[in-house]
């Protein structure tokens, strides 16, 4: 992910910082659900925001574990 490929990311700055919305994050990760037929998302938790350099680009990987007993 970076500025050059998604240009619209520039607009999502927070103090200087580019950083990817919460919303683009639910959507890659409904979208990876909807690869191996879950189509619900619970809860996503952020633990630190998503920074986007002005330079180069940021690698993501979004894997979907086995379902618990409840699904």
């Amino acid at each position: 992910m970076s500025l050059a490929s998604q240009g619209w990311l520039a607009d999502h700055a927070v103090y200087g910082t580019v950083v990817v919305p919460g919303a683009a994050l639910v959507e890659l990760v409904l979208r990876a659900g909807d690869e191996v037929g879950c189509g619900r998302l619970e809860e996503l938790t952020l633990q630190a925001p998503l920074v986007v350099p002005q330079v180069g680009a940021v690698q993501l990987q979004v894997s979907v574990g086995e379902a618990d007993a409840e699904g």
